[in-house]
């Protein structure tokens, strides 16, 4: 059975991860009383992201929820820790829009992978103004509009794959001038 397994650095709490249960367990009991869990502990999740889970913590820094049954839209609730550096949602249920990141809010994320969902609406283009972005994947959802000009100031992207949606337009000319992007996925969309 995999789960969601805490990290705790002497510094507190910095992250925790979440692979496929084969059961509902409780969740993230420590964290809901604004404390560390003990190093170890496995967590299972499945279900709903709930906005009772406001406050994950200062420290927190990797978010890693990958292969779940999350349900329900991702909500700003999740990401209000500065230092967090990975978000990975990837192959879960949620739907909804990508919520708008504020620059200052997330100045350490480096890794945001939302591959896999059923998310919907235009991409925000305040993830363009995500200075430290390493890796954006938010391939096989249902996106649409367009690829937002901010993205043309991610400079430090290497990866950017949006393949399988519903995107349309034309690509930026700034996408091309990306020194650091090695790898870019728009296959699958209605882009010229």
């Amino acid at each position: 059975m995999d789960g969601a397994l805490g990290f705790v650095s002497p510094a507190g709490w910095t992250g925790f991860w979440a692979g496929p249960i084969s059961k509902p367990t409780k969740i993230l009991s420590g964290i809901e009383n604004n404390r560390a869990p003990p190093k170890n502990v496995i967590f299972g999740f499945i279900g709903i992201l709930s906005p009772r889970k406001k406050n994950l913590g200062s420290r927190l820094q990797i978010i890693a929820m990958r292969k779940n049954n999350l349900e329900g839209g991702i909500s700003s609730f999740l990401l209000n820790s500065s230092l967090i550096q990975k978000i990975d949602l990837h192959t879960n249920n949620l739907s909804g829009p990508i919520p708008p990141l504020l620059m200052n809010s997330y100045a350490s994320l480096e890794f945001l992978a939302l591959t896999e969902n059923s998310l919907s609406g235009e991409i925000p283009s305040s993830l363009g103004n995500l200075s430290s972005l390493v890796v954006l994947i938010a391939a096989e959802n249902q996106l649409t509009g367009g690829i937002p000009s901010s993205f043309g100031r991610l400079s430090n992207i290497h990866l950017l794959d949006l393949t399988y949606n519903n995107l349309s337009g034309t690509v930026p000319n700034s996408i091309y001038n990306l020194s650091l992007l090695t790898s870019l996925g728009i296959a699958g969309n209605g882009l010229v």
